[in-house]
């Protein structure tokens, strides 16, 4: 309702602003100009107005928060991958939190080379989600100390 009352308001200004000057005018083109000027403003400020009016949340769903991490229980599920690799999703319960089919932090599309090394990763993510980092990162040093890379 608020976004038609401004929406309102601005056409309102700008209507009797560009018919003054079309009042006011004496130039045949001119006053062409000042009425195609004003139309294609009042057509931006409608054609704008649904933009503000689109909700606020994001289509993005949010990660759990650390206490509800810690009250629920995580496990995870290997995952086949691209080119005969591995990667694993982590479920909260019923949920899936995470869905991890190449190797995290690394370029390209290409998961774990074994079951092994997606197996130490997920349950490396799973122990940070427990000791409430939300959401959990693993970096390129981390997955050289696990001997993954």
């Amino acid at each position: 309702m608020v976004i038609i009352r401004s929406i309102l308001v601005n056409f309102r200004f700008i209507y009797s602003y560009y018919m003054k000057l079309y009042l006011n005018c004496s130039d045949r083109w001119f006053k062409v100009f000042i009425l195609n000027t004003g139309l294609a403003i009042v057509f931006l400020i409608l054609l704008a107005g649904p933009c503000n009016a689109q909700s606020s949340t994001s289509s993005q769903p949010e990660f759990p928060t650390a206490e509800t991490i810690k009250k629920s229980e995580l496990h995870y599920n290997l995952i086949p991958g691209n080119n005969n690799t591995w990667g694993y999703d982590i479920f909260m319960g019923d949920k899936l939190v995470i869905h991890q089919s190449v190797i995290p932090g690394m370029a390209g599309n290409n998961g774990f080379k074994n079951k092994a090394s997606a197996q130490k990763v997920a349950e490396a993510v799973m122990h940070k989600m427990r000791n409430g980092e939300v959401p959990p990162s693993i970096s390129k040093e981390e997955l050289k100390r696990m001997n993954v890379l």
